[in-house]
């Protein structure tokens, strides 16, 4: 029913598209219903990953997709979890208990976390602001892109995003937009850091998307005039000026 949905739906674009040219409707009313379309599609090809935790031994509790770490006076406390991922979305909801310390994603991890470890990590500081992506290759610590000072939040609380694909590397947190290309580790474990903090990480998740080509997933795109394609941020755009 949804193929059949979808079908139509793509024909109606099409239809839309077309009668545009006369100003039948606007352009936008065009890429609202394109974007509509495109989005579902990915919306479908998104898989959940079942991300598996023990934290016995470390200063995590975890209640679901939940966990409660406080650092203060221990430096780095880790938790890596037994689920590896090389192309994916990660993301969780950080609230600090006190506005001190860091809160981290940490992702494509070796799975050490001695001198012998590598990873990527993905941050922020709840006292500064400070918003950093950097990775670990033994005890160095190395900034894969310039870090950012956000607004401090008045609840202390703060949406993490981490996107890769291959060597390339998205993070957003508040309305900020790190983006750094790195070669150094391409798949690895998920985890988390807490420098010197009481965090609650909320609603932490990660999914895969198949499509990374928009011109795949049931959808042929016969963009052309005005419209375009944005593969990178996925999207259509159209400028009838």
């Amino acid at each position: 029913m949804r193929k059949v949905w979808k079908r139509a739906m793509t024909s109606a674009l099409a239809a839309t598209m077309a009668f545009s040219s006369i100003t039948m409707v606007s352009a936008k009313d065009v890429v609202d219903v394109a974007n509509t379309i495109l989005q579902e599609t990915l919306a479908e090809t998104t898989e959940s990953i079942d991300l598996q935790w023990n934290t016995e031994g470390t200063d995590y509790t975890q209640d679901g997709t939940t966990f409660q770490c406080n650092s203060i006076g221990k430096g780095d406390s880790f938790l890596l979890s037994e689920t590896k991922g090389k192309d994916f979305v990660y993301e969780t909801d950080v609230k600090f208990n006190e506005r001190k310390g860091a809160a981290s994603l940490v992702f494509r991890s070796n799975g050490t976390t001695d001198d012998s470890k590598k990873m990527y990590v993905a941050n922020i500081n709840g006292e500064t602001g400070e918003a950093r992506l950097f990775k670990f290759n033994g005890q160095e610590a190395v900034n894969v892109e310039d870090p950012v000072f956000l607004t401090l939040s008045d609840d202390n609380t703060y949406h993490l995003k981490v996107v890769t694909s291959d060597n390339k590397i998205t993070y957003t947190v508040g309305d900020a937009t790190l983006e750094a290309t790195d070669d150094m580790i391409g798949e690895g474990q998920f985890g988390m850091l807490t420098w010197e903090a009481d965090a609650t990480y909320s609603n932490v998740t990660a999914s895969s998307a198949a499509v990374t080509d928009l011109t795949t997933g049931g959808l042929d795109w016969n963009i052309n005039g005005n419209y375009t394609l944005d593969a990178e941020s996925k999207s259509i755009s159209c400028n009838s000026i």
